[in-house]
């Protein structure tokens, strides 16, 4: 009899063990979602302003580039927020220059295409 109650309690005990660190995993998860990610995410968007930016403040007239909706045009003019974009012979159109994506050139196209792929592999 005494070694049925002794199983019984390392039965509870080996139960109650398993239930802490499942306890101890669950709170582990909630910590790193709710603190690390959203950290990392913030490096990632300071970086990605950062090239923002940076290509922003290259930008000049002349220069071919490719915005958000596909369009190839060449920089004509800047005024603050507004560029404008020459996308055919005497054809300008007003574009925010949050829609410019960058220069057109191979790197930029292949850049695109990737980010594509992995927007549609998710």
């Amino acid at each position: 009899m005494f070694f049925e109650e002794t199983n019984k309690y390392a039965y509870i005990q080996t139960q109650q063990i398993i239930l802490y660190v499942f306890c101890a995993l669950i709170t582990l998860y909630i910590f790193f979602m709710m603190i690390i990610i959203p950290i990392l995410k913030k490096k990632k968007d300071d970086k990605n302003l950062k090239e923002r930016v940076k290509l922003y403040q290259e930008l000049k007239p002349g220069h071919e580039v490719l915005m958000a909706s596909g369009v190839f045009g060449e920089l004509i003019d800047k005024q603050g927020e507004i560029y404008f974009v020459e996308i055919a012979p005497n054809t300008v159109i007003k574009v925010n220059r949050n829609y410019i994506l960058g220069f057109y050139d191979q790197e930029i196209a292949t850049k695109i295409a990737n980010q594509k792929n992995k927007k549609k592999e998710k």
